[in-house]
């Protein structure tokens, strides 16, 4: 669960800031509103229906097993992808604004800028944005319940497992651990 979360949430941060700097830095309302639906794909078609998709588009060409946890992370980053982009975008839009010129003068671009300007300014969008994405893919069971299997197991598909056979103890306190983890992850950005 925290391999697939961390994995699943560095990519939404990657594919979030991406769009959210193109929007920034866009001016034409048709692109603003092209990468807006791109990241909003995701969620106009649930999770599970994305995932059967894939799994029918894989199996007849290879061992979906082999390529199980990496679908789990695109999926998951996915799905988060929307909620990270809004978080980003008016930091990175306001960041934009105020030292562009300032870093055009200063000669500062790639990961100088990145590092002595944006992070500064982007620590606290970014913290949770993180933990947003961190949250939902560590809670997400569409994807693992097609493509998890005795070796790759998650936290919500241990818990549908335990369910499953009546272990309804081992179930709860699993759900426990996982709740607890959760607003634990939440309070840590405050």
């Amino acid at each position: 669960s925290f391999a697939v979360g961390t994995f699943a949430t560095l990519l939404s941060l990657l594919f979030g800031s991406l769009l959210a700097s193109t929007a920034a830095r866009t001016t034409s309302q048709t692109m603003r509103a092209t990468i807006t639906l791109a990241s909003l794909a995701f969620l106009l078609m649930p999770p599970a229906v994305i995932a059967t998709g894939w799994f029918v588009t894989i199996a007849p060409h290879g061992d979906v097993a082999r390529l199980a946890p990496l679908l789990v992370v695109l999926l998951n980053a996915l799905v988060a992808l929307p909620f990270v982009r809004a978080i980003l975008e008016p930091g990175i839009a306001q960041s934009f604004a105020r030292h562009d010129r300032l870093s055009e003068s200063l000669g500062l671009t790639g990961w100088a800028r990145l590092k002595l300007i944006e992070l500064p300014v982007l620590r606290k969008p970014l913290a949770l944005a993180a933990i947003m994405a961190f949250v939902m893919s560590l809670g997400d069971l569409a994807a693992i319940t097609l493509f998890g299997n005795a070796d790759f197991v998650t936290l919500p598909a241990l818990i549908y497992r335990q369910m499953g056979h009546y272990q309804m103890t081992e179930a709860g306190g699993t759900a426990l651990l996982l709740a607890a983890l959760c607003f634990l992850l939440t309070f840590i950005i405050k």
